[in-house]
């Protein structure tokens, strides 16, 4: 079960942060898969201020690359999820090993 989001999430400073500075039809696509992004963000529990980081560096690259994608919707949901998982298993490599001798 994914964790809810609700009006005052922990993102919503990050949303209203990059809407502000993003014009156009990047700003479309950033205020259309907003539900979606905060999701990606709260299953993998992706703190605030590092979820700024991996938005603010997708962005852009999508913004670099924007004639070269042909579903922008896609590509920004499964680089952020990249970069989600990889925040994540580089975490786990710092944990130390539990249990095993």
């Amino acid at each position: 079960m994914l964790p809810t989001r609700g009006f005052d999430s922990n993102y919503d400073w990050i949303f209203r942060s990059n809407e502000e500075r993003t014009v156009g039809p990047l700003a479309t696509l950033l205020r259309e898969l907003r539900p979606s992004i905060e999701d990606l963000f709260l299953l993998h529990k992706v703190p605030a201020k590092v979820a700024e980081r991996l938005l603010r560096e997708t962005l852009q690259a999508l913004a670099w690359k924007w004639e070269a994608v042909r579903n922008r919707q896609a590509w920004l949901l499964a680089i952020l999820e990249r970069k989600c998982v990889t925040l994540l298993e580089a975490a786990e490599d710092q944990q130390p090993w539990d249990g095993l001798g």
